[in-house]
């Protein structure tokens, strides 16, 4: 198997690399594995165990993101990979996302490159494509070439993150707008450094088990930003349209 190497970490004495893509900033031992299984430092690089390994794929309505302000009406198509930053007792999909070594579903993943990954996304008539399932920082390099490709051909892009990502992570994403990362489905936001992609906050809140209505607000009131530029509007591909980009959080 390729490894791809990484685009954001330093290089430390001894061997040792520190990943800078999520705020964990692991610093990681020669063959370890930072938190969150899949960028390994072999010999002073650190390289991605899980880059085009995709382990679910499925083709979606985009309010099962959930998103509910972002070209509604359309179809999303969703790739998952192996691992996470966080290891939640309540995951749904921790067979993917808990994995302790990557050789444990090496046999149940598929090789998809991001230019398949748009052919793909195209013959099956969705608009767009989504990274979820685990958080999609970790193959932050696998989704911004995807991302890259997914703009030329008009198709809008979705992460579905916790947002536990680093300034530099959310930079080079940035960056890609080459790449066009267009909106962000967030769980948990860390920092409201994203104003230059569209955002729908999530805040799952179990019957019996909410927190109290002032805790909500508090986290509402938290959670609005302004962005930097507010993007203009789409062209092509998708039933829906994004509304009022940027300008607000819903949560």
């Amino acid at each position: 198997m390729v490894m791809a190497e990484a685009l954001l970490y330093d290089k430390l004495d001894n061997r040792r690399v520190r990943c800078n893509v999520c705020l964990w900033r692991c610093r990681v031992n020669p063959g370890k594995a930072g938190v969150c299984g899949v960028r390994r430092n072999e010999n002073g690089s650190l390289r991605l165990l899980n880059y085009a390994r995709v382990s679910s794929l499925a083709a979606d309505p985009i309010e099962k993101k959930p998103l509910f302000h972002f070209f509604p009406g359309s179809s999303v198509l969703s790739f998952g990979t192996i691992g996470c930053n966080f290891h939640c007792i309540h995951c749904q999909n921790w067979q993917i996302s808990c994995v302790e070594t990557p050789a444990e579903m090496g046999r149940q993943l598929q090789n998809i490159s991001p230019q398949q990954a748009i052919e793909l996304t195209k013959r099956y008539h969705c608009q767009g494509i989504s990274w979820t399932y685990n958080e999609p920082a970790i193959w932050l390099e696998y989704t911004i070439d995807s991302a890259r490709l997914a703009k030329q051909e008009g198709l809008y892009t979705v992460y579905v993150t916790n947002g536990y990502i680093t300034p530099e992570g959310l930079d080079a994403i940035e960056l890609a707008a080459a790449a066009g990362l267009e909106c962000f489905s967030i769980g948990r936001l860390v920092r409201a450094h994203v104003g230059f992609v569209y955002c729908e906050f999530i805040r799952r809140t179990p019957p019996g088990r909410n927190p109290r209505a002032s805790s909500s607000r508090a986290a509402s009131s938290a959670r609005a930003y302004r962005p930097r530029a507010r993007p203009g509007p789409r062209r092509g591909g998708g039933r829906g349209r994004a509304g009022d980009l940027g300008h607000r959080a819903f949560c």
